[in-house]
């Protein structure tokens, strides 16, 4: 398998709309996301197999979208998209990555937590009433 990783700035089109809609089935947040953040891309040929989206406008750079195709899950490109997303961030000045969890399931809690992610902070989101769990990871 030959995947090329990298940052490029492409349009929200519904082929990564959909993708990005795996793992997070609010659009209004994703298209908010996609606004604020910088772009990252698996490509397989012509074909995205993994897109992620990382705000880099606060102190902490913060993974707010990452989503990879079914076929090619569980073969490491999430965490090559992060380890992409690490050094950029690193670029800029960031000394940390966070990602809030409480959107996701207990298994990409625990891909997080494989990947050296730790537990941060537990509180309220204003947009539901449950604790987020947000992560953060020391880049």
């Amino acid at each position: 398998m030959d995947i090329e990783y990298k940052k490029v700035d492409l349009p929200l089109t519904d082929e990564v709309l959909a993708l990005l809609n795996t793992t997070e089935s609010d659009q209004a947040r994703i298209r908010k996301a996609w606004t604020l953040g910088e772009h990252f891309f698996a490509f397989d040929g012509e074909k995205i197999i993994g897109a992620a989206v990382v705000n880099t406008n606060e102190s902490v750079a913060e993974l707010t979208n990452i989503a990879v195709e079914q076929g090619y899950q569980c073969k490491g490109v999430a965490r090559k998209l992060i380890e992409k997303i690490k050094v950029f961030a690193l670029t800029l000045g960031k000394s940390q990555l966070k990602v809030d969890t409480d959107r996701t399931s207990a298994h990409q809690f625990e891909f997080y937590q494989k990947w050296g992610f730790r537990p941060y902070q537990e509180a309220c989101s204003s947009d539901v009433q449950q604790p987020n769990r947000v992560m953060i990871i020391d880049l």
